[in-house]
Formats: C-alpha cells, sequence, structure tokens
C-alpha cells in the first residue's frame, strides 16, 4: 500500500521537476517518438539501456508527458516552457546530425 501511494505522487510530480540531466534522455525519446522521429527515438533508447534508466517509473513518467506533449506541440498555445522541451530535443537532434556530418568529411 505504502509503496503505491508512492509511485501515485511520482507519477504527478510536474515534468519540470524531472528536468534535469538525469531524465534528459527520457524527454528526449518521448518526444522524438511523438514528432515520429525513430532515428533520434533510437539512439535515445539505447542512452536509456546504458544508463540503465529504461525500466524507471520515473523515466516512463517523462517519455509519457513528453510523448503527448510532441503530439500536440503546435496545435494548442505554446507556453515559453514548451518552447524551452523543443529546443533541447532539437538541439540534441542537430548535435548528432552534426557528429554524424563531421564523420563523413562534410
Amino acid at each position: 500500500m505504502k509503496n503505491s501511494f508512492l509511485l501515485i505522487v511520482v507519477l504527478f510530480i510536474p515534468i519540470s521537476a524531472h528536468s534535469d540531466e538525469t531524465y534528459k534522455y527520457c524527454e528526449i525519446w518521448g518526444i522524438a517518438s511523438g514528432a515520429g522521429d525513430p532515428f533520434i527515438r533510437n539512439l535515445a533508447s539505447r542512452i536509456l539501456d546504458k544508463q540503465k534508466l529504461s525500466l524507471n517509473t520515473v523515466c516512463n513518467s517523462v517519455q509519457r508527458d513528453s510523448y503527448n506533449f510532441a503530439t500536440t506541440y503546435g496545435r494548442k498555445h505554446i507556453t515559453s516552457e514548451d518552447l524551452l522541451r523543443w529546443e533541447r530535443y532539437q538541439n540534441f537532434k542537430n548535435n548528432v546530425m552534426d557528429a554524424i556530418i563531421g564523420l563523413v568529411g562534410y
């Protein structure tokens, strides 16, 4: 009973409470999934596996929230927090693409 209550409390903590570096790739995974970006989603998934966060309940909650955010992005009033979340995803994606381009010599 006590564990169930704790799980419920953790699931309702706002996403901003988890936006530190620990859950960065959980958020990127969720946004990439909602945005239909399988390459970045799979890359974030590999990082989460290496960090042993794939089965973490807080990470799963962040993923779900970020997925929902990405599927409605642009169809609702966009806040400054929304812009920051999208920017974190876009910056990660751009860094990955730049690294790949650098590897092929361009």
